[in-house]
Formats: structure tokens, C-alpha cells, sequence
């Protein structure tokens, strides 16, 4: 995320409560957008999507964007394409390699 927006402010592991009226725990916030990382797997999309869900229904709480990044290196392609797709109609979701060449990195490095 540094290198993406290297003059952002990031905030690590934000809360925001959500229409639940539980907090919920997100991995880094830049300005309104709260950011969260996860494997390619259903019950990770699950629980994002319910996180996801409560935090727009919220009343008490001002809407926020929510981006997540989807782990798509090495033999996790096919899964993440079709967890980017899911989670894609209700949030930003990005496959990790779009967010690391975005940001000028190409295994970790910046290049």
C-alpha cells in the first residue's frame, strides 16, 4: 500500500461498528477506504461479504469504500478470479498482482 500511495495516510486494523452494532476490524484504512487482504477461499469471502454487508447497512456510521485484495499468486489464479468476481459486486476487489503492479512491484520488489 506504500508503495501504491506513498503519501497516504495508512491506519492499521481500523474498527467501524456496523448495523450489527458490533465493531468490525478491518486490516488498513486510507482516508474512507478500509482495506482488507484475504485467500482465495469461500469462507474468507463469506466473512468478508457479511463485513462487508453490515458495515453499508449501518446507519450510525457515514458510508465508506471498501477495497479487498484477493491473493492470486502463484497457483491461487483461477480461485481469486472467481472470489474478485463475488466479492466484486458489492465492494472494490482486486487480484493481488493488479495491486502490486499498480504500485510498481513485481515479486515483492519495486522495480
Amino acid at each position: 500500500l506504500k508503495a501504491w500511495k506513498p503519501g497516504a495516510l495508512i491506519i492499521d486494523k481500523p474498527t467501524a461498528k456496523g448495523f450489527s452494532g458490533r465493531p468490525l476490524r478491518f486490516h488498513f484504512q486510507m482516508g474512507n477506504q478500509f482495506i482488507d487482504a484475504i485467500q482465495p477461499h469461500g469462507a474468507s469471502t463469506g466473512a468478508e461479504l457479511r463485513k462487508i454487508v453490515d458495515l453499508n447497512t449501518a446507519t450510525t456510521q457515514p458510508q465508506n469504500e471498501v477495497l479487498v485484495v484477493i491473493d492470486d499468486r502463484g497457483k491461487k489464479a483461477e480461485a481469486a478470479k472467481q472470489e474478485v468476481d463475488i466479492i466484486g459486486r458489492v465492494a472494490k476487489a482486486w487480484p493481488m498482482t493488479a495491486l502490486m503492479a499498480a504500485s510498481g512491484l513485481q515479486n515483492g520488489l519495486l522495480q
